[in-house]
């Protein structure tokens, strides 16, 4: 396993975590318009379906089948969020996996409370048909 591909989904995570607080801070102070302005060039960069992303920006994300991927980087290395969806789309696990050139995804390794906040930043994205 690479240390850079870790280190980037350290990363990673670290900005969602940072992205999902502000898009809280910024709900309860009236701010998401400028908030979602500023976050958006910082998303995911691939997408096949909608996304409401603090409640007013549109970005897309990718289903296959009864699983869904975000691809937050890419190039080496490369980051994603996977996990399954249910029956209406919604994810209910996801796990942030990170390759580095020649290398197999590796999960990184999430404690309870960093899963449940991928797994928020997960849920703003609608994977429905």
């Amino acid at each position: 396993m690479s240390k850079n591909s870790w280190a980037q989904a350290k990363a990673q995570y670290e900005a969602i975590e940072l992205l999902l607080e502000a898009c809280d801070d910024a709900d309860e102070n009236g701010e998401t318009t400028l908030l979602v302005e500023d976050g958006y060039s910082d998303g995911p960069i691939d997408a096949d379906q909608v996304l409401t992303f603090c409640y007013e920006n549109v970005l897309d994300a990718a289903r296959k089948g009864d699983e869904y991927e975000i691809l937050l980087c890419t190039g080496g290395p490369a980051v994603q969020l996977v996990g399954p969806v249910d029956e209406y789309g919604i994810p209910f696990f996801a796990q942030l996996v990170h390759s580095d050139w020649g290398e197999s995804w590796q999960t990184w390794p999430a404690l309870k409370a960093q899963a449940d906040i991928l797994l928020r930043y997960a849920r703003l994205f609608y994977f429905g048909a």
